[in-house]
């Protein structure tokens, strides 16, 4: 599964048409079951920390069953937890017999940010003939290779009106590393006799739990710490008073003996002596968490849903 899931972002780079993907390798690739735990994952850590979020909305929207083999679903829809400027599409893996028995998830930054599509007043673009729309996302059937291929191509030029060009060549290359991954899984699934996605991420999962957690009995003593870090006062003023002052950014973290949780906080203390808590974007901030705790952990260790649970963050 790490394999094809690598050779999915090989794809994905090769076929980008932005620099952004190409030269900064700005992409996060990743394989769910059909429960959406995450099996296997390459990229920015920025964005793959944010593959799982991005997969639990996408089918709170659109279920599992209700996907047919050559679907996509298309997210340029910031709350689904994934960049505001991105690109982000989905497809089914369906097995040998024809049922629907995972999803293969990418993303790529972009340079402008896109939103949902459609038109300025909400409704659907009229040149998506078949397209489902639901809770802000697009289904996106692409079975028949005319009139979908170039309705998707017309949505994204007339939306990105900088680079209409490498917006269509990277929603493409999004379709064709996801395709390559559903056939490289479901070639797996046929040459080990395997009927889905399940059985197998249920041994996957709980070995890479069990690893991980050895790793860190072995590393790490048990116990709590916290730090804090004051940043330099900001030269605009805040919300609040309307003075500036100094952001204060501080961090706990827990080792048990059921893993790693870090807690984070950021606060404006202002000349006058007031505090205010400073929002932070928790799906990007929990990612960047999740990759310090996994490089703490080293690189050897598989992350995917079952290391996962054993870092935790808030």
């Amino acid at each position: 599964l790490l394999a094809a899931v690598a050779e999915q972002g090989d794809v994905l780079v090769r076929a980008s048409f932005s620099p952004l993907v190409r030269e900064a390798q700005g992409f996060g690739c990743g394989l769910f079951d059909g429960r959406t735990r995450l099996l296997a994952s390459r990229g920015a850590p920025c964005l793959c920390g944010t593959l799982g979020t991005t997969a639990a909305r996408l089918l709170e929207v659109c279920q599992m069953k209700d996907l047919k083999p050559g679907d996509v679903i298309f997210s340029g829809d910031p709350p689904v937890g994934a960049d505001p400027a991105s690109l982000c599409l989905a497809t089914p893996i369906v097995a040998a017999g024809g049922a629907v028995v995972g999803l293969a998830l990418s993303t790529v930054l972009t340079t402008e940010e896109l939103g949902t599509i459609g038109d300025d007043n909400g409704g659907s673009d009229p040149e998506v003939a078949g397209a489902d729309r639901a809770g802000g996302l697009e289904v996106l059937h692409l079975t028949s290779k005319g009139v979908q291929r170039e309705a998707l191509a017309a949505v994204l030029a007339k939306r990105r009106r900088r680079c209409p060009d490498t917006a269509v060549g990277d929603a493409f290359a999004l379709v064709a590393s996801n395709n390559l991954l559903g056939r490289r899984v479901q070639e797996a699934l046929t040459e080990f006799g395997a009927i889905d996605l399940v059985t197998v991420a249920d041994y996957l999962l709980e070995a890479s739990r069990t690893a991980a957690l050895r790793r860190m009995e072995a590393r790490f003593p048990r116990g709590e710490w916290t730090k804090h870090l004051n940043l330099d006062n900001g030269s605009d003023a805040t919300e609040g008073c309307g003075c500036s002052g100094q952001l204060q950014l501080a961090a706990r973290v827990r080792v048990g003996d059921d893993g790693i949780h870090a807690e984070v906080s950021a606060m404006r203390c202002h000349d006058c002596g007031g505090t205010h808590v400073v929002p932070v974007p928790w799906p990007d901030g929990k990612a960047h968490i999740r990759f310090a705790l996994a490089c703490a952990l080293g690189r050897d260790l598989p992350w995917n849903g079952g290391s996962e649970e054993t870092c935790t963050s808030s």
